[in-house]
């Protein structure tokens, strides 16, 4: 498996990754028929936070694509915490501590350690930039036992956020800690 940076070329092939790992998310979270403006409006803004990674220059959003035998199979990024992540965690903008975003693997390579590779590749940037935190959030069902695994409990959960029993999770995080433990 290599880990690399994206290239302009390889933007329609991480659009359709995020479609189908967007899409495939909404169908087992049974919400992809009542909420496909939710669905389109993910895969928009995950399209918006590639390009500011071109357009700064990996400075505002800063991917890494992961590729198994020649094909692009999952995402990872670091940049602004999310609004969600703003309004619940105390000094996150203030401190300027960034996000781990647009974690997405193609659902027919999930479970073959492509997440935890790409997680420790990102967090060694961090770690090789001197950011000592992070933060990261996740309201997909699944995700969020991944999520749990890695990182242990979330810092915050905001309890039925989605819906009854549909919960959000905000994770923060020292990078260095949690470099040792993936």
């Amino acid at each position: 498996m290599l880990i690399t940076r994206p290239t302009l070329e390889d933007v329609p092939t991480i659009m359709e990754l995020f479609t189908e790992t967007i899409s495939d998310n909404f169908r087992e979270e049974g919400i992809i028929d009542n909420h496909q403006s939710e669905l389109v409006a993910e895969i928009i803004s995950q399209w918006e936070t590639l390009q500011q990674d071109f357009h700064t220059n990996g400075q505002e959003n800063y991917f890494l694509i992961a590729k198994k035998e020649g094909k692009i199979v999952g995402t990872i990024a670091y940049g602004t915490p999310n609004t969600i992540i703003q309004q619940h965690l105390e000094g996150v903008a203030q401190l300027a501590i960034p996000e781990i975003k647009s974690v997405y693997i193609l659902p027919k390579f999930q479970k073959q350690g492509i997440g935890s590779t790409l997680l420790k590749a990102i967090l060694q940037i961090l770690n090789d930039r001197q950011i000592s935190a992070f933060c990261l959030d996740c309201g997909y069902r699944k995700s969020q036992s991944f999520w749990k695994k890695k990182l242990g409990e979330p810092t915050k959960i905001l309890s039925d956020y989605w819906d009854i029993n549909a919960h959000h999770m905000i994770w923060q995080r020292d990078t260095i800690n949690s470099l040792s433990m993936i």
